[in-house]
């Protein structure tokens, strides 16, 4: 005869419970499965607004990155009061005024006429021997040593002299 064992009356289980027993597993599974991605993205925070203070990390991140993109952008800011705050020039015959002004640098050229142009840039780097800037109007970097000549570049690497300027 054979050596299989025979199956006692009544232990086997229909066919359809055995399906029914797959099916649930299933689904359990993949329950479990997209539960876990929702947690992971309600974590990761990819769906929503981000928070303050991701806000201003990601704000901080970015400003470091470009600090060091740009070949001239110093991390060290010396002291404001001990660096000029005001600077005068002339650009193509004309009195040109270079002056920090509530936090961002404005340049008036030809002041008080009517050739007058005021163009304004956003401070990027400071340190003891250079200033850096930049007009994101016209996505132009500009940038001053304490005294010196100004230069202005579209690219931040290739510069072009524009005037020279002396500490007011």
């Amino acid at each position: 005869m054979t050596d299989e064992p025979q199956p006692e009356a009544g232990g086997e289980r229909p066919k359809f419970f055995n399906n029914v027993t797959g099916w649930i597993g299933g689904l359990t599974a993949v329950v479990l499965a997209l539960a876990g991605l929702k947690a992971a993205a309600g974590q990761l925070d990819l769906f929503g607004p981000a928070e303050p203070a991701q806000a201003e990390q990601a704000a901080a991140a970015t400003q470091e990155t470009q600090a060091t993109d740009e070949p001239q952008a110093v991390a060290e800011t010396p002291a404001a009061d001990a660096l000029p705050s005001k600077y005068t020039g002339t650009w193509k015959g004309q009195d040109v005024t270079l002056e920090w002004r509530n936090g961002i640098w404005v340049e008036v050229t030809a002041e008080g006429t009517e050739d007058e142009i005021v163009t304004k840039y956003e401070q990027l780097a400071r340190t003891d021997l250079m200033t850096n800037g930049i007009d994101r109007n016209r996505n132009l970097y500009v940038r001053w040593p304490s005294g010196g000549t100004l230069e202005e570049s579209e690219d931040g690497i290739t510069w072009t002299r524009s005037y020279e300027v002396t500490p007011a």
